[in-house]
């Protein structure tokens, strides 16, 4: 549930200000309100360029090696991130320069060494020596241009032909490519990028002992991170005379924590109910189901303070969702053997991340059980084992035949339907309103429309009531719509005609869970196709080489239909939770709730 926020307001004398504010941090309830938009920012962002340069060293760090032994060269926060920035400038512009005498050894290897300083000395008595570079074809074929040039052919590489000319006076050819002077002649060349060889691996070195040192980092950090939070909030306080005002929300249960604490400072705490043009901040209060849910819902949005709490309602039918695409007890026992196994750690997002992923892994079970899919082997209903098999799967269908197949689709479709209905009837409960429950019979009276123009024949009730739910449900959207607008008469009429206008969008929503039933479909085909690949190499390749290749193929293909089924799953399963039920009930756009509070790093060591 969300939890009822109190907006706050706090008064004390000016000069005890900062006092205050450091007892609000160190209590971590209040989420200060920005009512002083006119204060000076340089100590804040001379704070945010800190931290940014304490981040950017730590990611850089992250990515580096640690050796072994500590580091006997103890520094400070600054002289690592000082270092650091150093370090990595000398090892950019290293980089440039080695690429450089590479590219120039690489080109004067075909000459060989000589001395530069030669060359152009000789250039003061009018003896102009070159060096050029051109194609095999326009050396034979251009050669006009070096009849009153000395032409030394140096060396051929790569259908290249190198050569030196000496003149009088310097050669200027569009046939040629003129290789400019190196400032130094081919073994100082090799020498210096021997020379930068070894610098390098000297400052990646002495990267790995300052990487040793990086938590002192994570420790500035977090004081850094403390220090720019209080002097935001130490900002947002407005000074009138001897006393100075600070707003701020706080859960209504931690109300009394904070008035102890004014009791205690010596400030005047005055609480009271958010206005209707206020926005305090959403925060949680769940068990350990919501908070599972939790985790999902921030991938998407916010909800507004206004909003129901969607963390259950999310993670329960995501669970379904996911178990109903990938649908295959045999994936299912893989996967939670792969959460038990690799999941690891004791903090709570590990913990809640690994009950997620088991409860994901036990729909998948659940799922294929009842569709009687184990990594896609077909198995024969009369045996004894199918018999057994069978007799659980109250989901099976025959997908193969044109019965079998539209009963699957509208298994999806009443997933759809149960979940939509639900979040109108949380809307209904949460509003205190009647109109969202009409959807509810209409989305049953769809389930007969979309048989007509699926072509199905209608059977049991549909053959009863027919489209009824369907008309009576967007009618009674439509009048208590009308009744529940609080508006003037164009207003009403308007919200009448606007919720018929709605089921287009109801019918819209309710296509999509389709894609449940096109994902299971997929990957049952693809686990389908690799047993078939099996197979045939067992036939074709006999039992020693058939069955090593056949038991890769398999390995390999389950594992890529695997991975491709996760994916479906958690990118289609929160996907119909966000996009097709979530405006049923849902403004969202809200505002996490942040609280001013004191961060605690607590080092490894």
């Amino acid at each position: 549930m969300l939890k009822k926020m109190k907006k706050t307001s706090i008064i004390g004398l000016a000069k005890n200000a900062t006092k205050i504010i450091e007892a609000l941090q160190e209590l971590g309830v209040v989420d200060i309100i920005q009512i002083n938009k006119d204060y000076d920012a340089s100590s804040i962002e001379k704070l945010q360029s800190e931290k940014n340069s304490i981040i950017n060293t730590i990611k850089y760090l992250a990515a580096t090696p640690v050796t072994e032994k500590l580091s006997s060269d103890d520094k400070q926060a600054a002289e690592i991130i000082q270092r650091t920035t150093e370090v990595r400038a000398r090892l950019d512009a290293m980089s440039e320069e080695r690429r450089k005498r590479q590219k120039q050894i690489e080109i004067w290897s075909n000459f060989g060494d000589f001395e530069p300083e030669k060359i152009i000395s000789l250039q003061k008595q009018n003896i102009y020596i070159q060096f050029f570079r051109a194609s095999e074809a326009v050396f034979s074929t251009y050669n006009e241009d070096l009849a009153n040039y000395d032409v030394v052919e140096i060396a051929r590489k790569s259908q290249k032909v190198f050569f030196m000319t000496m003149g009088t006076v310097p050669l200027d050819s569009p046939f040629y490519e003129e290789l400019p002077l190196p400032d130094l002649g081919l073994i100082a060349l090799e020498k210096e990028l021997a020379g930068f060889e070894d610098e390098r691996k000297s400052l990646e070195n002495e990267i790995k002992e300052l990487a040793v040192q990086k938590e002192k980092l994570i420790q500035s950090l977090v004081i850094k991170e403390n220090q720019y939070n209080f002097q935001k909030a130490l900002a947002q306080q407005v000074i009138s005379g001897e006393l100075f005002y600070l707003q701020g929300w706080v859960p209504e249960d931690s109300i009394t924590p904070l008035k102890k604490l004014s009791d205690d400072t010596g400030f005047i705490l005055l609480a009271e109910e958010p206005a209707e043009d206020d926005t305090p901040p959403t925060t949680h209060k769940n068990s350990t189901l919501g908070e599972m849910g939790e985790s999902l819902i921030y991938i998407y949005d916010t909800p507004a303070y206004q909003d129901i709490d969607p963390s259950s309602t999310v993670f329960i039918f995501f669970s379904i969702f996911f178990g109903m695409i990938i649908s295959d007890a045999g994936y299912g026992a893989i996967l939670l053997l792969l959460s038990l196994w690799l999941i690891r750690g004791k903090s709570k997002g590990a913990l809640l991340f690994r009950r997620l992923s088991i409860t994901l892994s036990i729909s998948t079970i659940l799922m294929g059980i009842l569709t009687a899919s184990y990594f896609a082997i077909p198995i024969n209903p009369e045996s004894s084992v199918g018999k057994i098999i069978h007799s659980v799967a109250f989901l099976y269908n025959d997908t193969t035949q044109r019965e079998g197949l539209m009963s699957a689709m509208f298994v999806s479709l009443w997933a759809g339907i149960l979940n939509i209905s639900w979040v109108n009837i949380y809307k209904a409960y949460h509003s205190r309103k009647l109109s969202p429950l009409g959807w509810i019979p209409a989305l049953i009276g769809l389930v007969p429309l979309l048989k007509l123009l699926f072509g199905v024949p209608w059977s049991g009730w549909e053959k009863v009531v027919g489209l009824w739910p369907l008309y009576i449900g967007i009618g009674f959207v439509a009048i208590m719509t009308a009744i529940e607008t609080k508006t003037s008469l164009g207003g009403r009429i308007g919200a009448f005609a606007f919720s018929i206008y709605t089921v287009v969008q109801l019918i819209a929503d309710l296509l999509s869970y389709l894609r449940i039933f096109a994902l299971a479909m997929a990957g049952a085909k693809m686990a389908e196709t690799f047993g078939m690949l099996f197979s045939m190499i067992m036939d074709g390749a006999g039992l020693v080489a058939g069955l090593t290749l056949g038991v890769i193929v398999l390995l390999i293909g389950h594992s890529i239909n695997l991975v491709l089924n996760i994916m479906g799953g958690v990118i289609h399963g929160l996907r119909l939770n966000f996009i097709e039920s979530y405006h049923w009930c849902l403004d969202g756009g809200g505002k996490q709730y942040n609280p001013l509070k004191t961060i605690k790093y607590e080092t490894t060591a």
